[in-house]
């Protein structure tokens, strides 16, 4: 106004599409200005379809020269009345004129367009975050990053807080560990034992460790005999089993390592000497020390089916 004193005490008010009060303003200033800057009171963030200035008292005039009215849509809204929502990709933050996306995606990767999905794993804005390894299949909920197939390693999804308890593992903690690992403990997310038990190996401690000594031609025979029976049994029942086989040297006594009958052993010591001559003074019922006797060197094999 061009007579300041003209606007002393004057009142801003806002309504919306059903005239209803939203915002309000009321000068009390004590002296009158040529340009005032005002905020408005009230339920500011809500949608306003008309602006009301007046003066308070009767016999006053109005005059004024220009009124600029700015406003932002409530979060969330855009268009000149702030009706339309924003989109899906950016509900919280889009060009209030156009409604186009700014700078933030929700589960998507690529603003202001926002049509490029989160890859798996990814989530948050502009899928800016890896998913857990907390996480079944390090996979999560776009928005929040929350487990959303379970925990691996924890109990307590969606949040996988809380960690397995000695001897389980796996999704959600609900598997034991191999009773082959030694001491029953294993990792809470892979179940691969620590350590195993003795005579087992492998990531679960699953593979059997067999030793078979071969005493001579028959036994050794008979023993890799039984052992394709074992490896037939083994294939069968899908397990897996190592077979660790000794030769035992010819020094070495054989009723250490069988229960042939003394006459039996005889005829053994009998073709040792047959075969070796004055090499076996003096038999001892399969017992031979003498350092004539050629010796066999100790051979391991190791078979893995």
């Amino acid at each position: 106004d061009s007579y300041s004193k003209r606007l002393e005490g004057f009142r801003v008010r806002t309504f919306d599409k059903d005239n209803n009060i939203r915002g309000f303003y009321k000068d009390r200033n004590l002296s009158s200005q040529r340009i005032y800057y005002i905020s408005l009171n009230g339920s500011v963030n809500l949608p306003v379809n008309l602006v009301s200035i007046s003066l308070e008292g009767t016999n006053r005039i109005l005059t004024l020269c220009e009124v600029e009215v700015y406003g932002e849509c409530p979060a969330g809204f855009w268009s000149l009345p702030c009706s339309q929502q924003c989109p899906t990709s950016c509900p919280y933050d889009c060009d209030r004129d156009t409604g186009e996306c700014n700078s933030i995606c929700i589960e998507h990767s690529n603003p202001p367009h926002c049509d490029a999905a989160c890859r798996s794993g990814e989530w948050g804005i502009n899928c800016g975050n890896n998913c857990s390894s907390r996480c079944a299949e390090v996979s999560c909920y776009v928005k929040t990053g929350q487990c959303d197939q379970g925990c691996q390693g924890y109990s307590d999804p969606p949040y996988c807080e809380t960690e397995c308890k000695t001897r389980i593992y796996g999704t959600n903690c609900t598997s034991n560990c191999s009773s082959a690992c030694l001491y029953g403990e294993c990792d809470p997310r892979t179940g691969h034992c620590y350590n195993c038990l003795p005579s087992f190996h492998g990531y679960f401690c699953e593979r059997k460790i067999f030793n078979v000594e071969l005493i001579s031609f028959g036994m050794g025979y008979a023993a890799c005999s039984g052992l394709t029976i074992v490896v037939i049994l083994a294939l069968a029942l899908s397990r897996t089993i190592v077979c660790q086989c000794n030769a035992r040297s010819r020094l070495e006594p054989v009723q250490h390592h069988t229960d042939l009958q003394q006459d039996i052993c005889h005829d053994y010591d009998q073709r040792e000497i047959a075969e070796y001559g004055d090499a076996v003074s003096e038999p001892k019922y399969c017992n031979y020390t003498s350092s004539k006797v050629p010796e066999i060197n100790l051979h391991e094999y190791e078979t893995i089916v």
